[in-house]
């Protein structure tokens, strides 16, 4: 069964919000929240030792400790750095960036349900396929090079998994509109959820999950 997939990216924008952002010293712009807007999920002291990801429910009324921030022996296995939070269609599993490489970022999921967390892919989170097709997919860019010298950004997508389904774009600007295609509603779509939610979703992207 295909589940519509919407994702809401809050913007922390009022001042009430702003103010409760702070005092938990929560990063506003990390904040993501499950389609019903009774959870939601947060980066807490980024770039400290004490950086984690934590659930929320009902403004932080009940809360648990997501994931702990810790150093790993290889980039990939690195837990920290949090930004970039997406959910999967389901809301089964949350997905998250951290610091690895000199030039890329690692793609991590969660599952919600066990704390089992895994590493998915090295590359920019561009979203997660909220319908259609490869509804729970990964779309990813990542940075590569032309054997002749140079480099480029192409959308690559995974499978939740981090199996590599196939290149989506060569060029990573594209993933705005290709994100709201590939779940089944194309950009025209996504736009409308942008507008229908206030404006709440700072991008076509998100809007489109």
């Amino acid at each position: 069964m295909k589940v519509q997939g919407i994702l809401l990216t809050l913007v922390l924008s009022t001042p009430f919000l702003a103010g409760w952002a702070d005092a938990q010293n929560i990063d506003p712009n990390s904040v993501v929240t499950a389609l019903g807007g009774t959870t939601s999920y947060h980066v807490e002291n980024a770039d400290s030792p004490a950086e984690r990801i934590v659930e929320c429910t009902n403004m932080c009324a009940q809360r648990r400790v997501v994931v702990a921030g810790r150093s790993g022996q290889k980039p990939e296995d690195n837990l920290f750095g949090f930004h970039n939070l997406r959910l999967s269609p389901d809301a089964s599993t949350l997905y998250f960036e951290t610091e690895a490489w000199a030039t890329s970022n690692a793609i991590h999921a969660v599952n919600l349900k066990t704390g089992a967390v895994r590493y998915v892919t090295s590359g920019s989170l561009a979203c997660v396929v909220g319908n259609g097709e490869y509804q729970g997919d990964v779309m990813a860019a990542q940075h590569r090079y032309f054997v002749q010298g140079g480099s480029y950004d192409p959308l690559y997508l995974f499978t939740p998994q981090g199996k590599e389904v196939g290149i989506v774009a060569l060029d990573s600007g594209d993933a705005p509109k290709l994100c709201g295609a590939m779940s089944g509603g194309g950009n025209a779509q996504a736009e409308s959820r942008h507008k229908r939610f206030g404006g709440g979703c700072t991008s076509v992207a998100d809007c489109a999950k």
